[in-house]
Formats: C-alpha cells, structure tokens, sequence
C-alpha cells in the first residue's frame, strides 16, 4: 500500500516538512532524522514509490493465530469493537485478524484495504471486501467506520500523514483508529530496535513523531498503551506471562520498543 510521497518529501521530514539533522545508513534503506524537537521523525531516503508494499507468508495465519484469538478477545470485551459495527481493515495483509473478528463477532462488517497483489487475491479468495485503490477512501464511496485498523502499517506508507488525514474523516462519532508500529528510537538515542530489520519499512516514528502526525491530521487524542494480547508469546501461559512482564520492565527503562496506540 501507498499513498505517493510528492517531491518536496523526499528531502524534508514526511511528518512536518523540516530539514534532517543527521543521517545513517541501516542494512536496507539510508534513515534521515528530523531537526526539529518537537517532531524528530525518523524515515527512508532514496527509496523508489510504493517501495513499502510487502506481500505477506501463508505461515504468519498459523504463528498469529493464538495471538489474534487473544487480541480480538480483548478488544471485545473492553467494548473497542461492538457487534454490528464496521471495521476498516487498512493493510489486511492476508486478513488472519479480521477473519479472528469474523469468527468472534460475526455481525460485524469489515472492509479490508490491500495492494499486494497476492495478499488481494487471497482477501477475495477467503470472502472479504476489499478495497485495492487507496483514492477510493472516500466516505462517499465506502461510508464510515466505528473503527480502523492499521496494524504494522504506516511503517510502510510514502505520506502517513495523507492516510491518517483520510481515516479521521472516515471515522464515525465516537470512533477510533488502533495502531500499531515498531519504535524508531529508544529513549538514549539508540536505533537498536526491529523497526529497521524488514526491507519495506520506510518510516520510523517515536512517540513523539507520532504524537505530532495524530495531531497534524485532526484527530484529538492518541493512548499508548502495553497489551500483553498484542504480542506472540509462548503457548504456556506462565511463560507468556514472564515474558511479556519482561518486556514491559525493559520498556519502562529503555522507551517502548513497540508502538500500540489508540487514536481518537
């Protein structure tokens, strides 16, 4: 998926516009670090358009399934996702989630957004709506929605701010956007996260970078939250436990090595 960079964005911070501060190469793309304080937005150079899209492995649907089951779970239960709602799916990949969501609540409609050719193919295969021109975004065309999901998306995105401009009109009253993103940064300045082991990933937020994207496209508030569910852990619960434990305590010392966040 992609929504095109225009020109001025190759040289200048695809969050706010401003010049780089500093600039190093990672094994598959060269980084820029925005200059400006409040932003400091790390992200690709150099890269050709839709250089973010990814085609997605059969054999994540079976790694993911437990985790999904748990997810999905959670977001039911703590009312995130109602019954007869509608969903917006951007980058469903092979849609492992929303066909969790389908099996938990299947009242629900879902509308999935994907441009991976075979990702698509495999959407439709499976039953799924599916939406491959992201300038039919339009809530005149498609409607609105009671909630989007963009898990382990905007990672690939040429202007994320253009998206999320777009799914803050998409949104009904009361509505809101989860998302979800591997952290560019650590809090000492360290970029040894696993935000730059995957060839498709052309932006790099922080919670700062973020937070300023979410402001500068209308929305009002963004909840960075820890979700034990959110993470693949072992199928021992006492070991996903101690895991996940574990991962909280090193991000309270280090900064969130994983961005999950609820968008208002």
């Amino acid at each position: 998926m992609n929504i095109t960079r225009n020109d001025h964005a190759l040289s200048a911070c695809p969050v706010c516009g401003s010049a780089h501060a500093e600039q190093f190469a990672t094994e598959f793309v060269v980084v820029r670090k925005c200059a400006k304080p409040i932003c400091g937005h790390l992200y690709a150079v150099e890269v050709m358009p839709a250089a973010g899209v990814h085609e997605h492995d059969e054999d994540n649907i079976v790694w993911y399934a437990s985790r999904n089951q748990q997810l999905i779970g959670k977001l039911l239960a703590d009312g995130h996702v109602k019954e007869h709602g509608r969903v917006l799916d951007i980058g469903s990949g092979l849609g492992h989630i929303m066909a969790e969501l389908k099996r938990q609540a299947p009242s629900v409609e879902v509308v999935c957004v994907e441009a991976a050719p075979k990702s698509v193919a495999y959407l439709k295969k499976y039953g799924f709506s599916v939406i491959e021109d992201m300038t039919s975004l339009d809530p005149a065309e498609c409607g609105c929605f009671d909630a989007i999901f963009m898990v382990e998306v905007i990672e690939h995105l040429d202007d994320p701010l253009a998206l999320l401009s777009v799914c803050r009109k998409l949104l009904n009253p009361g509505g809101f956007v989860f998302l979800t993103t591997p952290c560019g940064e650590l809090r000492n300045g360290s970029h040894a996260t696993a935000a730059y082991q995957i060839r498709e990933h052309i932006q790099f937020f922080t919670e700062r970078s973020l937070r300023l994207v979410v402001t500068k496209a209308g929305f009002q508030s963004i909840e960075f939250k820890e979700l034990r569910e959110y993470h693949v852990g072992s199928n021992n619960p006492l070991a996903k436990l101690v895991k996940d434990t574990a991962r909280i305590l090193r991000n309270k010392l280090q900064g969130r090595h994983h961005l999950i966040a609820f968008i208002k």
